[in-house]
């Protein structure tokens, strides 16, 4: 089940980068809406908190301030699949080269908290509401 869904998510990605050019720069909602229409995963709005490369800072150093880059985190757009119980970002790699171009994270994981009350150090996606 988990492999037929990582095969779908590859196949959107692969159509989002075809309509995009600096995806998955910036094109984290252009993917929730996608996933949700397609996949029919729920779409979460939420924030990222976790590695930044230097070109992410550079690219959007006019956008973001140092206080939003160390408080509460970047908003970010990634889905729920509801059926395999897993967060879903196909957009992730935007924010670090170190990161896998599909990540996929389990309710439980150390990675996701499901309100700000629940972010620790190694937090990297919080969820805001699902929509």
């Amino acid at each position: 089940m988990i492999e037929q869904l990582i095969n779908k998510l590859q196949e959107q990605r692969n159509q989002l980068q075809q309509l995009y050019p600096a995806f998955p720069y910036m094109c984290c909602g252009h993917a929730q809406e996608r996933l949700n229409e397609e996949l029919n995963l729920v779409k979460v709005y939420g924030v990222y908190k976790g590695i930044l490369s230097d070109d992410y800072k550079q690219k959007t150093a006019d956008d973001w301030s140092e206080v939003n880059l160390l408080s509460k985190g970047i908003p970010h757009n990634f889905n729920y699949d509801p059926e395999t119980r897993l967060f879903v970002d196909i957009t992730a790699d935007q924010f670090h080269d170190a990161l896998p171009s599909i990540l996929l994270m389990k309710i439980n994981d150390k990675r996701v908290a499901l309100s700000f009350k629940q972010m620790k150090p190694q937090t990297t996606h919080c969820v805001v509401r699902y929509l």
